[in-house]
């Protein structure tokens, strides 16, 4: 009878633990909220699990600029411009592996999925329809071209509805996908970007024209019903009763739409740069804010939107310089940020040290870096540690700060339209002026060599000042170039210049009192310039680096070129030249065979576009 009772009460126990709720597995792993972005570097995949603190996780580089992302099931579409439809496999812990491609004939701009559809806005091509059935392999369904240029496209019942750019709003029947058929027309007074549709209207971003709201009860005949101003609306989203609005420099606008016919302004948030797409889940929105990478907007409370979360993908790259396996790039907005290139295929970011101003220009020397920081002047930044790096002392000049070289514990300024500025820097902490020279024109740029300091003048070409006696810079020669003279470089009796459209020059320079003109020639717009042994190394806007053979400096040939985004800035240091590169960030270029440069790595300073969600 005692076994009998205790058996029916470890029944008793059983039956009561397996009604009770299960317990939480403490080794569950909670999965990543994970953001995928698209723009001038490709693809990058953000971590936004804890929306206060994004982190990037990957980039996939693409070629050409990215305009739009669109996410079904385990596969991403990339609109990717002049190269197409792009579509990635996305496979566990969020990796992407390209998969099929299909390179449309005009400019693609924006994708809708429908059913293994995919409705491609195709630029001045109009409308584009690809079965993705099979993902590896998209094929051409069917196309109308539109009188426009098509930014967006989207779906309702049978129905495309076209943002056609300055032709407004487009209807296409699309219940036979291989005959897409043009049924509805609206002319909408701006440039039609963005649309989404719900129910029985269309809501369209029309750029300086705002939010155009068109009815669409009956797609044969649509009808614009209202247009709420906004600066430059630019990307929209729908979500319960609010349109979410990304406006340009304006930031995010939220507009209360639960009634059509009376659209009334909820609340908008001012954030820094141009913003571009929106996405949203849940209680936030995301924007890809451009330069300035992610921001995470709270809008659980539509009336008071709150930037809780960024993720800065840095400025516009200016220019750098190389001492000891570092580099030292002068990163506008960002400040100065510093990469170990000991590895110049792998470079990692090691330090980073905010500026007040725009930073333009860098020269390190020893423990310190020296920041050309536009209307803040000059930053003497302490990099014995670079890990750390951290402000020592300022010198605030009278001019915009662009230019900057350091010898014998003298910064010598190119000080935009205050000219030349001398500054001891023998007591970092306490930097101060000794001498100064007001320039005809706009000083970008300095080298000193022996005893001449030489600018780069803008409209005035090159002068020459003698600083044998640093406290009483003398003029000495000059050389009115026909260009813009950006930058300038001197070796021996030879002054090499970068300027800008009228390409790049060497003067003969034995004579400072009369230099002379002993070779031209053009590349685009050369901005930037370093001489190396028996070779000259030019950043040029347009074409990137451009190399010539300068052993004979009257007679410079042309030998190698690496196409790059935007180059503006360049230092070369043994087999590899460093290339600032705008908003494409830090480019090392391996220039061992100057007839066969090619690119090693590229630390893309990335500039989101749009975005979605991966894993929402």
């Amino acid at each position: 009878m005692k076994k009998l009772l205790i058996f029916l009460l470890l029944c008793f126990i059983y039956l009561v633990l397996s009604c009770l709720p299960a317990l939480p597995d403490n080794n569950q792993q909670v999965e990543n909220k994970v953001i995928i972005t698209v723009g001038t570097e490709g693809i990058d995949l953000i971590n936004v699990t804890d929306p206060t603190n994004p982190i990037h996780i990957t980039n996939y580089n693409l070629d050409g600029f990215s305009h739009a992302v669109l996410v079904v099931g385990n596969y991403a579409y990339i609109a990717n411009g002049d190269n197409g439809i792009i579509i990635f496999e996305i496979g566990n812990n969020n990796t992407l592996t390209q998969t099929g491609k299909f390179d449309t004939e005009g400019y693609a701009y924006s994708v809708f999925y429908m059913t293994n559809y995919l409705y491609v806005a195709d630029g001045e091509n109009g409308l584009l329809i690809l079965d993705v059935s099979d993902p590896s392999s998209p094929s051409f369904v069917g196309y109308l071209d539109t009188d426009g240029t098509s930014y967006d496209v989207c779906l309702q019942n049978n129905y495309a509805f076209i943002a056609d750019g300055n032709n407004g709003l487009i209807v296409v029947d699309i219940s036979t996908p291989a005959s897409p058929n043009l049924v509805g027309h609206v002319n909408t007074a701006g440039k039609s970007k963005d649309i989404v549709a719900k129910e029985n209207y269309v809501y369209i971003a029309d750029s300086y024209n705002g939010l155009v709201i068109i009815d669409i009860s009956d797609p044969l005949n649509p009808i614009q019903r209202k247009v709420f101003d906004t600066y430059d609306a630019h990307e929209i989203i729908l979500s319960d009763n609010y349109i979410y609005l990304t406006d340009g420099y304006k930031g995010l606008k939220i507009i209360n739409v639960s009634n059509p016919q009376f659209p009334a302004l909820v609340s908008q948030l001012s954030i820094n740069e141009f913003s571009f797409g929106i996405f949203k889940y849940e209680n936030y929105v995301y924007i890809a804010n451009g330069t300035d990478g992610l921001a995470i907007v709270d809008v659980s409370d539509p009336m008071s939107p709150t930037l809780i979360g960024h993720f800065n993908t840095n400025k516009w790259a200016w220019n750098v310089f190389i001492e000891n396996n570092i580099a030292y790039v002068a990163d506008e907005k960002n400040g100065l940020v510093i990469f170990d290139i000991s590895s110049p295929s792998n470079p990692v970011q090691i330090g980073h040290c905010d500026t007040e101003n725009w930073a333009w220009n860098v020269f390190a020397n020893g423990n310190y870096a020296y920041v050309a920081d536009d209307e803040n002047g000059l930053v003497i930044i302490d990099v014995s540690d670079p890990t750390n790096p951290y402000i020592k002392g300022e010198f605030d000049t009278n001019g915009h700060s662009y230019g900057i070289y350091v010898s014998n514990n003298y910064a010598y300024v190119a000080d935009g339209d205050n000219g030349l500025v001398i500054i001891d820097v023998s007591i970092p902490n306490s930097p101060q002026l000794i001498a100064s020279y007001d320039t005809d024109s706009w000083a970008y740029n300095v080298y000193v060599y022996e005893n001449y300091a030489y600018i780069a003048d803008e409209d005035d070409g090159i002068i020459i000042f003698d600083i044998t006696d640093p406290t009483s810079p003398v003029k000495i020669g000059q050389y009115d170039t026909d260009g813009i003279a950006y930058d300038i470089f001197v070796n021996n009796n030879f002054a090499y210049i970068a300027d800008e459209s009228n390409g790049f020059l060497i003067l003969d320079v034995s004579d400072k009192s009369n230099p002379s003109l002993i070779a031209h020639q053009f590349t685009n717009l050369a901005v930037g310039i370093h001489v190396e042994g028996n070779y000259a190394y030019i950043a040029d806007y347009d074409n990137g680096l451009v190399i010539f053979d300068v052993s004979i400096p009257s007679t410079p040939i042309k030998c190698g070129n690496v196409k790059t985004y935007n180059a503006v800035g360049i230092h070369v240091e043994g087999n590899y030249a460093y290339i600032a590169d705008g908003y494409n960030g830090l480019v090392i270029i391996n220039i061992a065979d100057a007839n066969n440069p090619y690119i090693s790595s590229d630390i893309v300073w990335h500039n989101f576009k749009s975005l979605t969600g991966l894993n929402f």
